[in-house]
């Protein structure tokens, strides 16, 4: 079997558009609209957690996040797609933090000498 020879680099023709030369997108038909106070909420650096994220971040497993999100509104995902939730990053701070003072004794509790 004999090998097949080295094709040789062919430069396109003139013709062709350039990447810069091409039109600019067509703006996308999907707009979201917040009132102003969810856009106060939201920060500007604001990430989606996947749920592997938040397991991570919690310590929590995937049925204990989601039976938790029926009681606890910071644990609510949001859906970002027909069948793809995220949870906001802020929300799972914000729970944290809200787990972490709630363990925090009281100035009213005694401390055990």
């Amino acid at each position: 079997m004999e090998p097949t020879p080295a094709r040789p680099f062919v430069t396109p023709p003139a013709a062709l558009p350039r990447v810069s030369s091409l039109p600019a997108p067509a703006p996308s038909s999907v707009q979201v609209s917040l009132t102003p106070a969810d856009a106060a909420r939201v920060k500007r650096s604001e990430s989606l957690l996947r749920v592997d994220q938040v397991e991570k971040r919690t310590g929590f497993k995937k049925s204990k996040l989601y039976a938790m999100a029926k009681e606890e509104p910071l644990l609510r995902p949001v859906r970002i797609s027909s069948r793809c939730v995220a949870w906001p990053e802020s929300r799972i701070d914000a729970f944290i933090a809200k787990v972490i003072a709630a363990s925090e004794p009281s100035s009213t509790d005694e401390v055990p000498s």
